[in-house]
């Protein structure tokens, strides 16, 4: 045969063989992408939670996965604090990237700063302050203020973090800071003073 032409037995040449890869790779990553998006419209909990993973996945091994964010940041709602978890674990990568979509979601963020579990409640705080939004700022100042005398040290550590975020997007707000800094920097936790 032709020189390059793939004969019965021999496999295909490089580059006729890699682009038909290129090809199944990305009808696979399509459907995929369907598939999470149609676990995360699910009404079923553990589906959600299964989408999530996938999610987080896709993002530990550096893949872009901003396409879900209109449908994980629906999820931020959801009752279940494991898929609430995974939600603000995904926001918290993606809400300095995409401080406006993440703009969408600061009422319920809100919420979550009363929410019964501390995880959630850091979480929360830890999104908001990721947002990087002038508008955002007094919100987030007063989230700080009350995070600084939150009764987990999880959630005073993440307030600590909050500052320093909230004055390199604003110094002026330096003197509302000052109270929650002291008392942060007062506290009994090593963890809360380190930070």
């Amino acid at each position: 045969g032709a020189p390059g032409a793939a004969t019965s037995g021999r496999p295909p040449d490089g580059h006729a063989w890699r682009a038909t890869w290129r090809h199944a790779a990305t009808a696979a990553a399509r459907r995929a992408a369907v598939d999470i998006a149609r676990q995360l419209d699910s009404s079923s909990l553990p589906d959600k939670l299964d989408a999530m993973k996938r999610i987080l996945a896709l993002l530990s091994l550096g893949k872009d996965a901003s396409r879900h964010f209109p449908t994980v940041v629906k999820n931020i709602v959801c009752p279940a604090v494991g898929v609430k978890k995974l939600v603000y674990l995904y926001l918290v990568h993606y809400a300095e990237a995409q401080p406006e979509l993440a703009l969408l979601s600061v009422n319920t963020f809100q919420k979550d700063l009363g929410h019964p579990n501390a995880a959630i409640r850091a979480l929360a705080l830890r999104v908001l302050s990721a947002v990087r939004v002038a508008a955002v700022l007094p919100t987030v100042t007063a989230a700080v203020g009350t995070a600084a005398g939150d009764g987990s040290p999880y959630v005073r550590q993440t307030a600590a973090a909050a500052v320093a975020k909230v004055y390199a997007l604003d110094a002026d707000a330096v003197e509302e800071l000052m109270g929650p800094l002291t008392r942060l920097l007062g506290d009994a936790s090593m963890a809360v003073v380190a930070a």
